[in-house]
């Protein structure tokens, strides 16, 4: 097998819906703990602060690099950061186009992650509970994935 040949090593996958609200992660937690879930499943959770790169499909939260934030706390300082634009197969084109990063050898180890709440936000809204949110409104990533898509039209 080539060396440069792309494989996904671990997977991670969290419904989280707690009957105690207090227990609720925001995204940026809860894709953190994604992302060590799938390290753990891999067998290789002392990679973590060698990724190359942290891929986050954009979602209904207000950060402005959560790649950044997901890759200081794994200890990947120096880890690359994309964030993708709105859009249905984000997922699968992150795939795509991070393992011809890694074939070119250009990357050898990345992470795609995820993550809404907007269940638990919702609950917490309509219980009155005010929490805390990790606000970050000044850093950027590295790298914006594709383009924008209009997700709508005047018709």
């Amino acid at each position: 097998m080539d060396p440069r040949t792309p494989v996904i090593v671990g997977v991670s996958h969290r419904t989280l819906r707690p009957d105690d609200l207090r227990e609720a992660l925001e995204a940026v937690e809860l894709m953190t703990a994604c992302v060590r879930d799938a390290a753990d499943d891999a067998g290789a959770a002392g990679l973590l602060p060698d990724l190359d790169a942290v891929a986050v499909v954009y979602g209904a939260w207000r950060y402005s690099a959560p790649g950044r934030l997901i890759a200081d706390a794994l200890g990947a300082s120096d880890a690359r950061t994309l964030l993708s634009f709105h859009g249905g197969n984000t997922p699968q084109s992150y795939v795509n186009a991070l393992a011809a990063r890694i074939q070119a050898g250009e990357l050898d180890r990345a992470v795609i992650v995820g993550a809404e709440t907007i269940w638990s936000r919702r609950r917490m809204r309509r219980e009155g509970i005010d929490r805390s949110v990790t606000e970050q409104t000044d850093a950027t990533p590295t790298e914006r994935f594709q383009d924008d898509v209009a997700m709508s039209t005047e018709a």
